[in-house]
């Protein structure tokens, strides 16, 4: 592990103590991303590959859109591809309640054990931002704030805010220095910045 070597992190100081939490997969079915793999002939392509991967390291909620949209627009697909394609739906679906289960131990243990901390989470897509905001203002007796790049920002100002949940626009140029923060990326980006 790259993040523990101590000549890696004289380097970069700011990788000490990152960690990496992995939701829970059916082990009977692949996880979705190795089913599309598996099955890229009928699904990825050169041309869409690269859209798939994205979809994947984002969130299997927006892998299980992709696929109803495939079956919703498509007249040539068979019985086994549709059936292959309605299982991706339900395993996504699967795999989105386990990561929001993650999400939810994750936070409700931190916020738990740092009374004065506050927690920064990255979710890429608009999508994902309402999704991680209404699941978190719902489960979590906490303040949240959705961020807007044309609003003011009160999260460090103001200490009942201890969530912040961003899209891709608050990847860069917020200054979430001092205090004991947690990061979180709940969508991976394609590269990190």
């Amino acid at each position: 592990n790259q993040r523990e070597d101590t000549q890696i992190i004289q380097y970069f100081p700011g990788l000490k103590g990152a960690k990496i939490k992995q939701w829970e997969v059916n082990e009977i079915t692949l996880p979705i991303d190795r089913q599309i793999i598996d099955k890229s002939n009928q699904l990825a392509n050169e041309e869409n590959y690269l859209e798939w991967l994205t979809l994947c390291m984002q969130s299997p909620s927006l892998v299980a859109d992709k696929v109803r949209t495939i079956i919703n627009n498509s007249t040539k697909q068979n019985e086994d591809n549709i059936k292959f394609l309605k299982n991706i739906i339900k395993d996504a679906q699967d795999e989105q309640k386990s990561k929001d289960e993650l999400l939810d131990t994750i936070l409700s243990e931190w916020l738990e054990g740092h009374k004065k901390g506050k927690i920064i989470i990255f979710c890429m897509t608009d999508n994902l931002v309402d999704h991680v905001y209404q699941q978190i203002c719902k489960k979590h007796g906490v303040s949240v704030e959705r961020y807007n790049p044309e609003e003011e920002l009160k999260f460090n100002t103001d200490n009942n805010i201890r969530v912040l949940v961003c899209d891709y626009r608050g990847e860069d140029g917020l200054n979430l220095h001092g205090g004991e923060k947690l990061l979180i990326h709940y969508a991976l980006p394609k590269s990190l910045s």
